[in-house]
């Protein structure tokens, strides 16, 4: 896994293993962005999700987020991969408007999900 891991990032460093069955995920910071993969036994590449910038996304995704969510401010853009299979999430926010945007990479809208969040101080204790 180590070996693999070193391949795609390398010089990586502060890496946290975890094992569950028989897959291994990494955990760590690249150029200050999160990233997560997991691998199988053999130390091929399942899966990840990768924090990314803005202007790494295919530039259909940029287009449309620009267009449509151009008074939002992006918090956070993540690549996920599984197999073959690549999706982008973007989280936008606008005052008590909050937004994950999942897109195709070429550039169709899949789903737009609403983010609540509960301030803590309503929540009631006991």
């Amino acid at each position: 896994m180590v070996h693999a891991l070193d391949s795609l990032y390398p010089g990586v460093t502060d890496v946290q293993w975890t094992k569950k069955r028989k897959q291994y995920t990494a955990d760590f910071i690249y150029n200050d962005l999160n990233i997560s993969m997991t691998f199988d036994k053999r130390g091929n590449l399942m899966n990840s999700i990768e924090e990314i910038s803005f202007e790494s996304l295919p530039s259909r995704i940029k287009e449309k987020v620009t267009t449509f969510y151009s008074s939002y401010k992006i918090v956070m853009v993540l690549q996920r991969r599984n197999g073959k299979k690549v999706e982008y999430d973007i989280e936008v926010i606008q005052g008590k408007r909050h937004y994950i945007l999942n897109y195709h990479p070429k550039g169709y809208l899949i789903h737009q999900y609403n983010v609540y969040k509960v301030d803590a101080a309503s929540t009631p204790v006991g």
